[in-house]
């Protein structure tokens, strides 16, 4: 397959990518390679989905405040 260079860079068809939500592009020898990511098993990127409810107005905004107890 060929495919023209445009400004912002080149397109890769989806039906290429094997279902791959995220790959990883990286230059080995002078060749671009595209390698498919499994999802990520970290516990971290959990956070936030399940909000609580505490009390708190702006946990966002005033998170400082909450961790260090300063105004």
């Amino acid at each position: 397959m060929k495919a023209a260079v445009q400004k912002s860079g080149v397109l890769v068809p989806k039906r290429l990518l094997n279902g791959a939500k995220t790959v990883e592009i990286r230059c080995e020898r002078g060749r671009v390679v595209i390698l498919p990511l499994q999802p990520s098993h970290d516990p971290l990127r959990k956070l936030g989905r399940h909000p609580v409810r505490c009390g708190v107005r702006n946990g966002a905004a005033d998170h400082d405040a909450y961790l260090y107890d300063t105004p």
